[in-house]
């Protein structure tokens, strides 16, 4: 699966296809959708509302692995405010207790935020729930799935398209906190 956010375009998945020259390889088939946000305690202790509650202060964070959709997403909406507040992104980014711990799952980040390691982190929802945690929506990303080309006519591929379209699928992701089916799952992306 694919989450990538584009940070000149605000467009998830598809411009990194052509950025590491890989449309003729591969294409995208549509997947769901997921909502990214901050996790925290329960009763959110900290009091916080968003990202701004992050910078300076007494808030440490758990962060994700660079090169993550989490992360990549996580960059932008940094990169943002510091555009929005004038100052420079390295800045920004040194404010952020924490901001150099990172882990490279969304359980990870919800295993340090439930033991108090960190007070906050930025993953979906589902992981946060799992571990029954507070969640603050931020962004909704799209979650494709890249196949490549050459593995279309195989059986694998034409029972992962078959999942994607079924509506036992459709149904699982409707009980899954954070997640929602799109429409035209299992279709190319255009």
């Amino acid at each position: 699966g694919v989450h990538l956010i584009d940070p000149s375009t605000g467009e998830y998945n598809r411009p990194f296809l052509e950025a590491y020259g890989v449309s003729g390889l591969a294409i995208l088939l549509r997947g769901y959708v997921r909502v990214q946000g901050i996790m925290v305690a329960p009763g959110n202790p900290k009091g916080i509302g968003g990202l701004s509650d992050l910078l300076g202060g007494d808030v440490r964070i758990v962060n994700r692995n660079p090169g993550s959709g989490t992360r990549v997403l996580l960059d932008l909406l940094i990169e943002r405010e510091a555009e929005r507040r004038g100052v420079s992104l390295e800045e920004l980014r040194r404010s952020i207790s924490g901001y150099e711990i990172c882990v490279s799952s969304h359980g990870a980040v919800a295993a340090a935020v439930a033991s108090g390691r960190a007070d906050a982190g930025l993953g979906i929802e589902a992981a946060a729930r799992a571990y029954g945690l507070d969640f603050i929506p931020l962004a909704e990303e799209r979650y494709d799935f890249l196949v490549r080309r050459d593995r279309l006519g195989k059986r694998e591929v034409s029972l992962l398209v078959e999942i994607l379209r079924s509506e036992e699928f459709r149904e699982a992701l409707e009980e899954i906190p954070g997640i929602r089916p799109s429409d035209g799952m299992g279709e190319p992306v255009p």
